[in-house]
C-alpha cells in the first residue's frame, strides 16, 4: 500500500449526516496527530483521535455524541486535525 504524499483531512461522508459520519485522514509521516470536533462556537465537543500514529491513511467515525456520550443538537460542527505544525478543518453538517 502506497503511503500519502500530503497530510489531508478529506471531507467526512455523509455530510449532512445522522447518525454518524466517517472522517479520512492522511498522514505522510509518523507523529503526534490530533482529530477533534468543534461546535459553532468553537467549544470542543469531541475528541476523536490523540496520539502518535505511523504515516499512513485512517479513518475516524464521529457519531454525533460529546465527550461524555451524549447526543448534540443539530447544527454545524468542524472537525479539525493537528499533526506537528500543519491544521486543516472541515465543516460539517447534522441533521437530527
Amino acid at each position: 500500500v502506497a503511503l500519502p504524499r500530503i497530510f489531508a483531512l478529506l471531507p467526512n461522508f455523509p455530510n449532512p449526516f445522522n447518525p454518524e459520519t466517517v472522517l479520512r485522514l492522511h498522514l505522510p509521516e509518523r507523529g503526534s496527530v490530533e482529530l477533534h470536533v468543534y461546535d459553532a462556537a468553537g467549544q470542543k465537543v469531541r475528541s476523536l483521535l490523540a496520539g502518535a500514529l505511523a504515516a499512513g491513511v485512517y479513518t475516524a467515525v464521529w457519531d454525533g455524541r460529546d465527550q461524555t456520550g451524549r447526543e448534540v443538537a443539530s447544527g454545524t460542527y468542524f472537525a479539525q486535525l493537528r499533526a506537528g505544525n500543519r491544521v486543516q478543518t472541515r465543516k460539517m453538517t447534522l441533521l437530527r
